[in-house]
């Protein structure tokens, strides 16, 4: 089961976390490739003061399903996508998103910065 852990995200309201957790989940089942139900994706937002005042968001992907031949292209999609929605979200924000291989190396990473 695909996990993702987001850190830093700024104060939000309740209705808003689940829209961005809604925004996630849908970036992941639109993959057509991957086939997971939203049911199936993990989504834990962590607590990181430090990076909350620095307005910096960092999003982690881990456990994808590795028996899929294109699982490489898969995690760099899902990157690129996770980051586009969060920086969308956060302007003010640099976004970082990363995604794992099984053996918890960085296969990819994509940055953001802040539009202003």
């Amino acid at each position: 089961m695909p996990n993702v852990k987001i850190r830093g995200l700024p104060e939000m309201s309740e209705k808003d976390l689940n829209e961005l957790f809604s925004s996630i989940k849908k970036v992941i089942v639109n993959i057509s490739i991957v086939k997971i139900k939203e049911k199936d994706v993990d989504i834990d937002f962590l607590s990181n003061p430090k990076a909350s005042e620095a307005n910096e968001v960092t999003i982690e992907i881990t456990e994808l399903i590795e028996e899929l031949s294109q699982a490489s292209k898969i995690r760099q999609k899902l990157a690129k996508k996770f980051g586009e929605v969060l920086s969308k979200t956060f302007p003010d924000s640099k976004v970082e998103c990363f995604a794992l291989t099984p053996n918890n190396e960085i296969e990819c990473r994509v940055k953001w910065l802040p539009e202003s």
